[in-house]
């Protein structure tokens, strides 16, 4: 007999594909725009609704080939149209794939259903990769961060994570020592947007301030920051923040501690660390198709360590003011 594609497989190498296949053309374009100015936010909604796209569409490919699987075993029973159409739906019915995620547990309970059984031991035998080794993490584990980052988005459970392989650039300080942060955690965090129109915000991230300070040197107005932004602006930092918006108008704030770029800063025995208070407002009085007027304000409070005085990634020494 010759083969012949299932409708599942080829459903999913077709409408399924290119619907994937179209989002992921979209963000490709607003990730290769260039130019001062372009802003982040443009692209990052297009990169959440790509995985919220693929894990609905695997997880629909996992309901039609479940379905096929129900079909084919009734079907080999030898049962009557009416009983055929009950055996299914007995099979079918309360699937934990039509109430909640597809993630390895809940496909794995709906295809005992049909006689699979020992799902995950199936999926280790038949890719090399599902359960990785001590050099790298398996397409298992991949696999739960997607259902863990599709929840997250689903649900208003922000979350970003960017890591620095290389390290940052060398920074200065004011008595003219350069230190070369090593690479690590820059940007980590969670925001929690249940408390609409509040979004409280945890982790490791830029503290509000100039938006010049933290905004990419790549995508700023001119080449280089202004001497002020550069002299007070704040890096990330460990902390806690709350942000809430209108149609017009911003307004964040919140309270940081050390960050992971610190370098050098433990307060000698009986010091305390540094800790900041910062905000940042903005206002757009005017915003309509051919002009924009957009001013903002921001503020900052620092107590610096009372150790060693030092009080930011760039281990500024205050006595050399």
């Amino acid at each position: 007999m010759p083969y012949t594609r299932s409708f599942p497989l080829a459903r999913w190498l077709d409408s399924r594909r290119k619907t994937i296949a179209i989002l992921a053309q979209v963000h490709s374009q607003f990730r290769e725009a260039e130019g001062p100015g372009r802003p982040l936010e443009i692209g990052r909604p297009v990169g959440h609704a790509y995985v919220l796209r693929v894990i609905a569409e695997f997880q629909g490919y996992a309901r039609d080939l479940h379905d096929l699987a129900a079909e084919t075993m009734v079907g080999l029973s030898g049962a009557d149209d009416v009983a055929r159409a009950m055996l299914i739906r007995g099979i079918t019915e309360g699937r934990m794939i039509d109430r909640g995620n597809a993630d390895l547990h809940s496909i794995g309970q709906d295809f005992r259903r049909v006689g699979i059984a020992g799902l995950n031991a199936q999926l280790s035998t038949r890719n090399v990769y599902w359960d990785g080794d001590s050099s790298r993490r398996g397409d298992r584990a991949y696999y739960q961060d997607l259902i863990e980052l599709r929840n997250a988005l689903a649900h208003g459970n922000q979350r970003q994570l960017e890591y620095d392989f290389a390290g940052s650039a060398p920074l200065t300080n004011l008595s003219g020592t350069t230190t070369t942060p090593a690479g690590g955690i820059r940007d980590a965090f969670l925001a929690f947007g249940y408390f609409d129109p509040v979004i409280f915000q945890a982790g490791n991230f830029y503290e509000p301030f100039s938006l010049e300070r933290i905004n990419s040197k790549n995508y700023i107005d001119f080449i280089e920051r202004a001497l002020p932004t550069e002299g007070f602006g704040p890096s990330r930092h460990i902390g806690f923040a709350a942000f809430t918006s209108g149609p017009d108008w911003t307004i964040k704030g919140g309270i940081f501690g050390t960050s992971f770029e610190d370098k050098a800063l433990t307060p000698l025995p009986g010091g305390h660390q540094y800790w900041d208070l910062a905000g940042r407002a903005t206002f757009a009085p005017i915003r309509t198709e051919e002009a924009l007027l957009h001013v903002g304000a921001s503020v900052r409070y620092q107590r610096p360590n009372d150790a060693t005085a030092a009080s930011d990634d760039r281990s500024w020494p205050w006595e050399a003011m």
